[in-house]
């Protein structure tokens, strides 16, 4: 609702572009929910919910490892000792999590699963030195948004929207 709102603000003062923007990360959320929805509820709600928590901790590993560049930068910037409590309290949040996903056999499945699906892409991926995957991945084939958009009916939004959106949004 407030990224509709958003849109609608923003096009009420002509500004398309950030309006296209919105627009196109609400397509994303109206067919991530479809998705979710459709089959496997549990499983593929579970896999989105931890989604945002694995990748917080994915980018605070690489803001704060002492060792690399965005962590040079941020000890110049804060200094040495409130970096590592910045680090503890990082540290703590991982092993929350770890208990969490612990707490729940939907979560620890889709913990193993996300894994698993890792492991093969690294796999397959040799040469990369970071691989991702989306969260629609952990509990299905579908590797991409068009086939997101496939399996939930949307398809033929593909190029005609979402794909001139994406443009705008990539430009």
């Amino acid at each position: 609702m407030e990224q509709l709102d958003s849109i609608n603000v923003l096009y009420s003062v002509s500004l398309f572009e950030p309006a296209q923007v919105i627009l196109r990360s609400l397509i994303e959320n109206i067919v991530g929910l479809e998705f979710i929805l459709k089959d496997d509820t549990e499983k593929r709600a579970a896999a989105y919910y931890l989604e945002h928590h694995y990748q917080e901790l994915d980018k605070s590993e690489i803001y704060f490892n002492e060792k690399s560049e965005y962590g040079k930068l941020i000890i110049d910037k804060i200094g040495k000792e409130e970096f590592d409590n910045v680090y503890k309290k990082l540290e703590n949040k991982r092993k929350s999590l770890e208990r969490f996903v612990k707490s729940k056999p939907v979560f620890h499945e889709i913990d193993i699963a996300r894994k698993k699906k890792l492991d093969i892409k690294k796999k397959q991926n040799v040469k990369k030195k970071k691989v991702y995957i989306q969260w629609y991945e952990v509990c299905s084939d579908i590797t991409s948004i068009y086939g997101l958009m496939k399996e939930t009916g949307y398809e033929k939004y593909y190029d005609a929207i979402y794909g001139g959106l994406s443009f705008e949004s990539h430009g």
